[in-house]
């Protein structure tokens, strides 16, 4: 799968974290659609199409897909899509999950190859689960998103003169910037290489993470 390791973590993009959609949040795509739950959910009609919106913070990376599924079906296999739709009406696949055999009760797996960065501007996106049997053979019971937080690609002008395009920390210091975390040490500098006060650092870490007095 994707790169990192799994932690209880909610930061870093050192780490993947796990987005959990439950068999709850799956819903027929149509009317027609129907579908029977338990401690699972699997289709009461054959070839039934269960939908799930998927909601992740924008930017952050999209590395792999686990399904908590079952399949005890000899034939037929399940399917679970991760798809975006975009433009007016557009549907783009970005990861795919079936199964294959009849393994049981596992977590099956699968990459997004390419990775894909989540955005909520210009897509909406949500989980497809397809099941063309009408029984409990096939029945899903969660999908994890696995994904990596990142930090953004920098422009291509630089903003501060002491810290050009080229220098190692320019895509952290823009990101920063753009963050509206910092507005560099005055004279259309950075001074990257100047200490940094107690003072200074209280106001980096209250912007970047949101800090705020409880009410």
């Amino acid at each position: 799968m994707g790169g990192g390791t799994l932690t209880p973590r909610t930061f870093g993009p050192t780490s993947l974290v796990s987005h959990t959609v439950p068999f709850a949040a799956f819903v027929g795509h149509t009317s027609a659609d129907t579908y029977v739950s338990t401690s699972a959910r699997h289709c009461a009609i054959a070839n039934c199409v269960l939908d799930a919106p998927v909601l992740l913070p924008a930017g952050v990376l999209v590395t792999s897909l686990e399904v908590d599924a079952c399949d005890t079906n000899p034939t037929e296999d399940f399917g679970v899509n991760f798809l975006r739709a975009f433009g007016s009406g557009n549907v783009s696949g970005t990861g795919f999950v079936s199964s294959s055999g009849n393994p049981g009760c596992v977590v099956f797996t699968a990459d997004v190859t390419p990775p894909h960065t989540i955005d909520n501007h210009e897509n909406t996106y949500y989980l497809r689960f397809f099941s063309p049997v009408a029984d409990s053979s096939l029945r899903l019971r969660a999908v994890r998103i696995l994904y990596q937080l990142q930090v953004s690609e920098p422009s291509a002008i630089a903003s501060f003169g002491d810290v050009p395009t080229n220098h190692p920390q320019f895509p952290f210091i823009e990101a920063l910037v753009a963050s509206g975390i910092t507005a560099g040490c005055g004279n259309g500098n950075y001074c990257p290489d100047a200490p940094l006060t107690r003072g200074q650092m209280a106001v980096f870490l209250s912007k970047g993470l949101g800090l705020h007095f409880a009410p």
